[in-house]
């Protein structure tokens, strides 16, 4: 195998070695260091790792195409399947800021493209594996794969992720109490009220309630 593939792999992989073992340290058992935010370390950051996630993607899909060089060694394969598995924990550890974000703040329409957004990654995910155990050529053995992805985005397109946000933050909000939604939120972006009347109604009467509309 040339050496520089192989460096290329070992480099991602510590790169994504430091990632992922500071987040499984401060995300997952949140034991984050004196002087980081908690709060900051956990809202932000996820944009970043989904971007370093899709460009590994991308490389193991050039390292392992039908003349790949990473075919060429065990060593380059087995160094593929590690960046899979580390690129996996960051999609997890994506999830977990989305979660926390959810849990803190409720339900938002790119809070609900993000998660639509991992779903698919994750489904991606298994078209990779698959691509990478086979010959390089996945449209004649992956077809099921695909045909799982074509099917989510039709579901997502049919049930708007405006809607999807309204129905699960009335569905959700009387178990979290300390969810404050704004009108102002509507006029931002992060709701629509045309795609859920009964959200924008239940919004506005909390805001009368509370004294923020006279």
């Amino acid at each position: 195998m040339p050496y520089l593939p192989l460096c290329v792999l070992i480099g991602v992989n510590a790169a994504f070695a430091v990632a992922t073992s500071t987040d499984i340290a401060y995300l997952w058992f949140g034991k984050v260091p004196e002087g980081v935010s908690q709060t900051v370390y956990l809202h932000e950051g996820a944009c970043s790792i989904s971007w370093a996630s899709g460009l590994a993607s991308l490389l193991l899909v050039l390292l392992f195409r039908r003349n790949g060089v990473a075919r060429e060694s065990v060593f380059g394969r087995i160094l593929g399947y590690l960046l899979v598995v580390q690129t996996t924990l960051l999609a997890v550890s994506v999830y977990m800021r989305l979660y926390y974000q959810i849990g803190d703040f409720g339900f938002t329409v790119r809070r609900i493209q993000a998660a639509e957004a991992i779903l698919l990654g994750v489904a991606g995910l298994v078209v990779l594996v698959l691509y990478m155990a086979t010959n390089g050529t996945f449209w004649k053995h992956d077809r099921i794969c695909l045909g799982t992805m074509l099917l989510m985005l039709i579901a997502f397109f049919s049930y708007s992720p405006a809607r999807l946000a309204g129905n699960l933050n009335l569905i959700y909000v009387n178990s979290h109490p300390h969810w404050n939604f704004a009108l102002n939120d509507f006029k931002i972006g992060r709701f629509d009220e045309n795609e859920n009347l009964s959200f924008a109604e239940y919004a506005y009467n909390k805001a009368v309630a509370d004294g923020r509309v006279l």
